[in-house]
């Protein structure tokens, strides 16, 4: 329940960032004739040259209330690692919340690829995942992006699209994801939504949860001008891989403080202080990740925020499993007040 409580703060940074002057995407006009608020399952050519079938899946979701003359808030969640779209739909109360609304938003759920390099990627658990801020770039500018000697941490596979000619194969043991331009599959997903269905350009979100909060970090670095905010759940980057946006963007960062599968900080590492690695948070599989305070840093310069001192935000879920919730970088000048977010948990969904 907590994990769909988190969720719904989605909306709240919607409705904090929402644009009272919507700017209108060229889909406005165009009528579609997708049923309302069901998910409806959906392909997408994408010309990513390391996959051999180009096209790609996500589930769309139009409330009752859209009018294809009127611009509509447009929300991305990405599932986790070893999730799928279809699986987080159900978690998530997106659709729920949506659908509650007088003018509810559209909503996309994209489908990470399932080239796990084994006979059969359904099994155990399906395992589709996102490339996104090194999880297949390994070594990077810092060296190993994991402990390189799989022996204690187990190992992953070599997925199929990073054997393609395009890529050449996987440079060490940190590989662990597919090699899919999952950036690129964004950004065709995004200009075939602003193409053909009436979006709110300024009001454009990304959320995800574990290896889909590393892609809302992801999309918000790449994007912040097409981007209006981004809620990661449980996200980071790998060391070496992170770099914030070149433009103001409002974030939104949720994490638990318990979480050492992606851990936010350095102190809460994988049995820590057993396992360390120079200025990384050590996670339980072996991976050196970039603490959550130099992300939301780092986006709090590029946010003209004064660093003037944490202040508290009270909601409805203040105290709530020891979560805390404020503004940790003062006020903002070019995008709301950043948010950071903690509860003594772990992350719900594991990577393993």
């Amino acid at each position: 329940e907590g994990k769909h409580s988190f969720h719904t703060l989605v909306i709240v940074l919607v409705l904090i960032v929402s644009d009272s002057h919507p700017l209108p995407s060229d889909g406005c006009g165009k009528n579609t004739t997708l049923a309302r608020n069901i998910p409806v399952l959906m392909t997408l050519p994408v010309n990513d040259s390391t996959l051999v079938n180009p096209y790609r899946n996500y589930y769309i979701f139009l409330p009752n209330s859209y009018n294809a003359s009127e611009p509509t808030t447009l929300v991305f969640f990405f599932h986790g690692y070893y999730e799928t779209a279809q699986g987080v739909m159900q978690d998530d109360k997106l659709m729920q919340k949506s659908a509650s609304l007088e003018k509810g938003f559209i909503l996309v759920h994209p489908q990470g690829e399932f080239d796990c390099g084994t006979r059969n990627c359904a099994k155990p658990y399906e395992q589709a995942t996102w490339n996104v801020f090194g999880t297949a770039s390994s070594p990077g500018p810092l060296g190993a992006t994991c402990d390189p000697n799989r022996t204690f941490w187990g190992s992953y596979p070599c997925y199929l699209s990073c054997r393609s000619k395009a890529i050449g194969g996987c440079k060490d043991n940190c590989w662990s994801s597919t090699c899919a331009n999952d950036t690129l599959f964004f950004e065709t997903l995004l200009d075939h939504m602003e193409d053909n269905f009436c979006i709110n350009k300024s009001n454009i979100f990304v959320t995800g949860m574990s290896n889909g909060g590393m892609m809302a970090y992801g999309m918000a670095v790449q994007f912040p001008q097409r981007l209006a905010g981004a809620v990661p759940v449980a996200g980071s980057a790998l060391i070496g891989f992170w770099s914030p946006p070149s433009f103001p963007i409002a974030v939104m960062d949720i994490h638990g403080t318990s979480d050492n599968t992606i851990p936010a900080n350095i102190t809460n590492s994988f049995q820590y202080p057993r396992f360390l690695h120079p200025g990384a948070a050590v996670s339980d599989d072996g991976f050196y990740y970039v603490p959550n305070t130099n992300i939301t840093s780092d986006i709090a310069k590029v946010n003209g925020c004064d660093f003037s001192g944490w202040r508290d935000w009270p909601n409805f879920w203040s105290g709530i499993a020891g979560l805390s919730c404020g503004f940790p970088y003062g006020t903002c000048t070019y995008a709301p007040d950043s948010v950071c977010m903690a509860w003594k948990a772990r992350v719900a969904v594991s990577r393993n």
